[in-house]
This record gives C-alpha cells, structure tokens and sequence, in this order.
C-alpha cells in the first residue's frame, strides 16, 4: 500500500473561498496552506487518479472548527459504464486538527480511477471546511 497522491490527474472541488484558498493547496504536504469551502452544505472533493487503483485508506487533516461531521466515500465503478458513484463506506472524523486516517473495511477495498468525497454536515455553523492535507492509500488494480 502507497500514497496515490502522485497518481492524481485532476481535483474538483464544490467550492473555493478563493484561489488563495484552492483545491490544489491540500494535494500537497505544506501545512502552510489548504482548501476552504465557502459556506454551505453540502460540501465535496472529487479526484480523479491516473488509472484504476484499488483504493485502501483515506488520510485527511482538517482545521478543527471546520471538520466534516461524516465522510462519505463514493467510488466510480470500473466494471459498469454507468458513470454514477456508489456508496461505499462512511467515516465520523474527530473535530481535531491532527491528521487522521480512515481504512476501509477489508472487504470492501475497491477498484476504481474515480472517487468522491461528500461532507453532508459541518463542525462550523456555516458549513465551511477546512483541510491542509488529503492523500489516498492503495496499490495497482490487479489485471487478472
């Protein structure tokens, strides 16, 4: 298992306060800058890796007050050609500023090139989020 960061094509996010606070800003280990929503709810980061990749653990540091209150990880399946994301498991973060890491449930590591991450809620009444880092775990899709 390795960071996928490096396998990431494109970032797309629901929404920017600014460029200064841009979805590039959490693709990389400088704790100096980071992604901010503007408010609303709800908020989302989609990425799109360079191939099919089985994906294995998510890792996300948020600025605590700005925390989702859950984290839907959806997958874009490589064997339909239907191009909907499925649910595949939900994480509850901690309201913390420390990094933490989330793991998917054994069976349920998942083949895709696509994924998404939706934040329904907010630790901040507004809604906003705020992370300075995301990296993606997992390994090469096997080609049996």
């Amino acid at each position: 298992m390795a960071s996928l960061l490096g396998e990431i094509l494109s970032c797309k996010v629901s929404s920017s306060i600014s460029k200064e606070y841009g979805k590039d800003n959490m693709l990389h280990p400088d704790l100096e800058s980071c992604w901010q929503s503007k408010q609303g709810k709800p908020q989302s980061v989609t990425l799109e890796l360079s191939g099919p990749k089985r994906v294995e653990q998510l890792h996300l540091q948020f600025q605590g007050g700005f925390v989702a209150k859950e984290i839907q990880l959806l997958l874009q399946s490589e064997s339909t050609e239907k191009q909907s994301f499925q649910h595949v498991q939900t994480f509850y973060p901690e309201d913390s500023n420390e990094l933490q890491k989330f793991e998917l449930n054994a069976g349920e590591a998942f083949v895709s090139r696509r994924l998404k991450l939706l934040f329904p809620d907010s630790t901040d009444l507004f809604g906003r989020i705020i992370i300075y880092r995301i990296d993606i775990l997992g390994s090469e899709a096997s080609t049996s």
